[in-house]
């Protein structure tokens, strides 16, 4: 107990107000009941590196305050790489990344941040492309804003490619996948469609371990209970076409090759 209690005192007490990332995580795991945040700027900024002194100063005691230049560490939890300074905060078991398409960080706006991330209530930013109009295409390109949206409708199901724009496999299947899009253009419960997984944030729901990645999520127990199917047949349209007629849980009859 008394080792505990010195463990916690020092996780505590025993570091700056602001540390680097890996200290503040690394106390956070000491301190669960507290919350950490962590501000990444692209070079050394004294304006910001003052600002987020005087938050930790104002918050010791429930927020763990860290300062990063590390930008994959940022992208990789889903901010885009692009803006700075920008912030992650997380207050178990949740995580949100700030939006980075609002307002300028300052304290005020930070404060804001940290206290309606607290409350739930926080909108955090999604990696994403623009949206774009997919009326009348065979293929529908998604992208981070809109792909669970389009995934996880009720009445769909949906087939989604996740691919690389380097990925040459991914280049192969382009002219088969635009045929199988057409196949299903006029059945208004199946969607065809693609995402690049490089460009856009993609939710760990998804198991997207290499490219192409196909993932067939049909319209029963979408939600928390979704059932996804990953693709791992043949790349030509007979075999898709088969596969997808073969587990699609919508209403509506297959169009005829």
């Amino acid at each position: 107990m008394v080792k505990k209690k010195v463990t916690t005192w020092l996780a505590q007490e025993g570091f700056p107000l602001v540390t680097t990332e890996d200290q503040a995580k690394g106390r956070f795991k000491v301190l669960p009941k507290l919350s950490v945040l962590v501000v990444f700027v692209e070079n050394e900024d004294l304006e910001t590196s003052s600002m987020v002194s005087e938050f930790a100063r104002e918050h010791k005691g429930s927020v763990l305050v860290g300062y990063s230049t590390t930008i994959i560490s940022a992208t990789n939890q889903g901010a885009s790489g692009r803006t700075f300074p920008t912030a992650i905060f997380t207050k178990k078991p949740k995580t949100y990344i700030w939006d980075e398409d609002g307002e300028a960080m300052t304290l005020e706006t930070l404060k804001k941040f940290v206290e309606d991330s607290i409350a739930g209530k926080y909108v955090s930013y999604v990696k994403s492309e623009p949206i774009p109009d997919n009326e009348g295409k065979p293929v529908a390109t998604l992208v981070g804003k809109t792909l669970e949206q389009v995934a996880f409708d009720n009445e769909k199901d949906v087939l989604v490619e996740f691919y690389a724009p380097w990925c040459g496999h991914c280049q192969n299947l382009v002219p088969i996948y635009e045929e199988l899009g057409k196949h299903y253009l006029s059945d208004p419960n199946i969607v065809i469609a693609k995402i690049d997984a490089t460009a856009n944030k993609i939710p760990p729901k998804f198991k997207v371990n290499g490219f192409p990645t196909i993932i067939f999520v049909t319209a029963d127990g979408k939600g928390k209970s979704s059932k996804q199917m990953p693709y791992d047949g043949g790349r030509n349209l007979e075999e898709f076409i088969k596969f997808i007629d073969a587990n699609r849980n919508s209403k509506a009859i297959a169009t005829e090759l």
